[in-house]
């Protein structure tokens, strides 16, 4: 490479990395952070989701003058101080400072257990609206692997992180595996499955032990149903009771893949690469 080539690509090179270091500096100002600020969102591991999914709403006023007040309803109101130093934004309640994360319009605020995610608008909750059950499904529309993501019990929709369980399903040539942990206690089925009409029932072999009692999950008798979005659906014994009754009439829980007592779960199929 010629001399002159060589300073030509150094010179290039020191614009590109001044102007990405320019572009990476952020002078933060009072400005734009005082005002009202609210929890739009929730993240927990890997899992992310709106506050209100654990019925959770709160507020963040930063005050002109350095007072922070937290709100989350119910009596829980927390005053402390915030501070910008160094272009860092600092909030202190009860003596203990926590550094916020001020980034693209939002505040975030890691509290160990889980990241508070603030925004300066308000985001409405829209629950998932579960698809409708497919009329003829064939054994080959289940089979493969699925991963229960959200859990609906007793009216409340919760990603299945916050219920502190996990539930895996691999179905292939009628017959089923299932990993299931609640409450860090996890149980192994190997079951035979059957598919009758819409739904597919789970169940242990003849010659399986009988399998422990769950918390919220009946594994001794599993029903499943595929959903029009996408979703495979698991539905308890109860729900399904009450939905058997509600057959004849336009409000059944299996019409509308909604219920407002017993458990349901939904899973995503996963993308299995070669």
């Amino acid at each position: 490479m010629s001399k002159k080539m060589s300073k030509w690509m150094l010179g290039t090179c020191g614009i590109l990395l001044a102007g990405a270091m320019a572009v990476n500096v952020y002078a933060l100002e009072e400005k734009d952070v005082v005002g009202t600020w609210y929890l739009n969102g929730i993240s927990m591991g890997e899992a992310s989701f709106h506050p209100e999914a654990m019925e959770m709403n709160g507020i963040l006023d930063l005050k002109d003058g350095g007072n922070a007040v937290m709100d989350f309803g119910e009596d829980n109101t927390n005053s402390g101080d915030w501070k910008i130093e160094n272009d860092k934004l600092f909030i202190t309640q009860d003596g203990e400072s926590v550094e916020a994360e001020f980034s693209d319009g939002t505040i975030s605020l890691d509290t160990g257990d889980m990241r508070m995610i603030f925004g300066q608008e308000k985001e409405e909750y829209t629950p998932y609206e579960p698809g409708k059950p497919v009329a003829e499904p064939e054994m080959k529309d289940f089979e493969g692997e699925w991963d229960g993501t959200l859990m609906d019990a007793f009216g409340m929709q919760l990603p299945m992180v916050l219920a502190e369980m996990e539930f895996h399903v691999s179905i292939s040539d009628g017959k089923a595996d299932a990993v299931i942990v609640e409450s860090g206690q996890e149980t192994t089925l190997s079951l035979a499955a059957e598919l009758n009409g819409d739904t597919l029932t789970l169940k242990p072999s003849a010659d399986e032990e009988e399998p422990p009692m769950g918390l919220l999950v009946d594994m001794s008798i599993m029903d499943f149903q595929l959903l029009d979005d996408g979703k495979m659906c698991y539905i308890s014994n109860s729900d399904a009771s009450e939905s058997a009754e509600a057959e004849n009439t336009d409000d059944s829980d299996i019409q509308d893949g909604t219920t407002d007592s017993g458990v349901r779960i939904y899973f995503d199929k996963l993308q299995v690469t070669e």
